[in-house]
This record gives structure tokens, C-alpha cells and sequence, in this order.
């Protein structure tokens, strides 16, 4: 374990840094405009991960290295969907809804020592309803014929933030990475649909990839945490 521990150590100030630096990058080419230049930052955000998880493949456990490579896999295809014109859209909400299954077989698959506190279940069910609630009352009423494929993937996105949530919630144990990153998750494709659906602004474009970028570092710092 403690070898597992020290290579964590060494390889993920390096990740960490690469990543920044590619996510400041493509949220420059978000806020100025420039969607030519997205096309090489924005598939590098996910890709960056992608490698550090190759390096550190030894120290991960079996049981959810490749459920987390296929989450990473297929959030980077809705990547590069996502920045094709608008007939590319359903595409990417599959792929990024087949990503969403890859991490819930991951926080499936991790079983924490503690047990979850009393007050954080209840917490957690009632935050993840009221957040359903206002999805639908601001989003999905206005997604007319994809009401359905974006309701399947909302309940996806939420059951993904609920496990997450019950594994990071933990007495003595609190995963703060895994329960942020999860957060941001909902978060990010919340104002993505809010940008889509509902009205569409600028801003709100680069704050869909600031939360996601921190959202997807979370979930990788997180999974990682529970190999320390």
C-alpha cells in the first residue's frame, strides 16, 4: 500500500499541473470565442487523465480500473461530439450517458470501511430530489422532443451523484474529491441544459467547462484517495 501511496504521490502534481494548464487553455478559447482553437484543447482535458490513469494502472484496483477508463473513454467521445454542430448532440449525451455508467460501477465497486452517517443519507436523498426538482421545473419542461432521453440521462447523472455521495459520505472517512466532484458533475451538465434548452449565454458556457474540468479532476483525485 505504501508503494501505491508514494507513486500516487509523485505522479499526480504532474497530472495535476498538465491538467490546468489545458483546462485554463480551452476556458481562454471558450471566453474569447475561438472554437478552431477548442479543437485541441478541449479533447486534451480528459485525455490527461486518461494517461495519468495509464501510469498509475498498477496502483489502482482491478475491480474499477476499467469501469473508470471507460467513464473517462466515453466523457472524452462527448467531448469531441459536443463541439461538433448541433446534429451531434445526441451523441454526445449517449456518450457522455454510457461515462455516467462507467463511474457508477466504479463507486459501486469501492466499499469503504465506515459506514455512511444517518444524517448524511437523509441529507443526500433529500438534496438529490430537490435537485431533480429544479432540473425539471427549469430544464426538462423545455426540452420539447428530447424530454425523454434528457429525463434517462438526468435520472443517470443523479443516481451517478447518489452513489457517490453514499461512498463519500462516510463516519471519519469524508471523501471530499469524490463528493465535490460528483456535485460539479450535476452541475456543469445542469447549466449545459439551462444553455441548450432554457436561454443561451456566453458566460454560462465557460462556467459548463469550469465545472466540469474541476468536476472530472474531483472524481479522478476522489477515486484515487480511496487507494492511499
Amino acid at each position: 500500500m505504501k508503494k501505491k501511496s508514494d507513486l500516487i504521490t509523485r505522479l499526480l502534481p504532474y497530472v495535476t499541473v498538465t491538467y490546468f494548464i489545458i483546462l485554463m487553455a480551452d476556458l481562454t478559447f471558450t471566453s474569447t470565442n475561438q472554437p478552431h482553437l477548442r479543437w485541441f484543447s478541449k479533447p486534451l482535458i480528459v485525455l490527461t487523465l486518461v494517461t495519468g490513469l495509464i501510469l498509475l494502472r498498477n496502483t489502482i484496483n482491478k475491480r474499477y480500473y476499467i469501469p473508470w477508463m471507460i467513464a473517462l473513454v466515453f466523457s472524452w467521445l462527448g467531448d469531441v461530439f459536443l463541439l461538433l454542430d448541433e446534429s451531434y448532440f445526441i451523441p454526445g449525451l449517449v456518450a457522455f450517458l454510457c461515462a455516467h455508467l462507467g463511474y457508477l460501477l466504479v463507486f459501486y465497486r469501492i466499499r469503504p470501511k465506515a459506514s455512511i452517517k444517518k444524517k448524511s443519507f437523509l441529507f443526500t436523498i433529500l438534496l438529490t430530489i430537490a435537485l431533480f426538482i429544479l432540473f425539471y421545473r427549469i430544464i426538462l419542461v423545455e426540452t420539447g422532443n428530447l424530454f425523454p432521453a434528457v429525463l434517462i440521462y438526468a435520472l443517470v447523472i443523479l443516481a451517478m451523484w447518489l452513489l457517490a455521495s453514499f461512498k463519500a459520505l462516510r463516519r471519519y472517512q469524508f471523501n471530499f474529491w469524490l463528493w465535490v466532484g460528483a456535485l460539479l458533475f450535476v452541475l456543469s451538465d445542469s447549466l449545459l441544459g439551462y444553455n441548450k434548452f432554457v436561454q443561451f449565454t456566453p458566460l454560462i458556457s465557460v462556467l459548463v467547462m469550469l465545472t466540469y474540468g474541476l468536476a472530472q479532476y474531483g472524481l479522478f483525485r476522489g477515486i484515487l484517495k480511496v487507494e492511499k
